[in-house]
């Protein structure tokens, strides 16, 4: 990482070139997360959202950055730069893969503290399945039935829930990820359905077995929420 980021400390012959860089990171965010250098990392990306005038840009480091606000259970700011893409993905010409990925993170950003509905932000998720549908491309598509029983949660529409959860269960590619993202599906649902013991009982065994989601603040999240409930 310290090798890498030695190149950032030189000069680009572009910002577009840096941006390319900065945001290309992802899975070395989550492999060194809480790093010194990703902090400096991610100051440098935030700095260059904001500064430059380029909707391509602004798509390509928010995608990054919404990740792992996401990751590090920083709810507010990724509200914040879900909005910022939000507008920068009408703007832009962005390729399809960068569009669906995008789309997902923010309509996933219109649920995910499981309290309040971003309204600005609402229907990004039916929009990603209707372009899986018409492209088809499904790559996606576990991701996206998962979040839509977030989505469910926040309404308290259990059979809507019920229904993404089924389908995200067929989908389960089987990664560590994939029990990430399931977990929350699952809590999800005994939350949208009332159960909050079961909701508690289910977040708990999870974070029991499974340090990872532990370390993935959202865990905690889920439990803090259904004990709220």
């Amino acid at each position: 990482l310290a090798r890498l980021y030695d190149l950032f400390e030189g000069k680009f012959p572009s910002v577009d070139l840096e941006v390319r860089a900065l945001s290309s990171g992802n899975s070395l965010l989550f492999i060194y997360l809480g790093h010194p250098l990703i902090q400096r990392w991610l100051a440098r990306s935030e700095t260059l959202l904001s500064s430059s005038p380029s909707q391509q840009h602004h798509v390509q480091l928010s995608t990054m950055l919404i990740v792992y606000a996401w990751w590090t259970g920083e709810m507010v700011k990724m509200r914040e730069i879900a909005h910022i893409a939000h507008h920068a993905l009408a703007a832009s010409q962005s390729n399809l893969l960068a569009e669906f990925r995008l789309s997902i993170l923010i309509g996933s950003s219109a649920y995910y503290d499981g309290h309040v509905v971003d309204m600005a932000l609402r229907g990004y998720l039916g929009r990603t399945l209707q372009m899986a549908e018409a492209q088809g491309i499904h790559l996606f598509d576990f991701q996206v039935w998962c979040m839509k029983s977030m989505e469910a949660m926040v309404l308290y529409d259990s059979a809507t829930g019920a229904a993404a959860l089924q389908k995200a269960h067929a989908l389960n590619p089987g990664k560590r990820g994939a029990l990430h993202l399931l977990t929350m599906s699952e809590v999800a649902q005994r939350l949208s359905e009332r159960d909050w013991h079961g909701a508690v009982e289910l977040a708990q065994q999870r974070l029991q077995v499974s340090p990872d989601f532990g370390g993935w603040d959202f865990g905690r999240h889920l439990v803090d929420l259904a004990l709220a409930h």
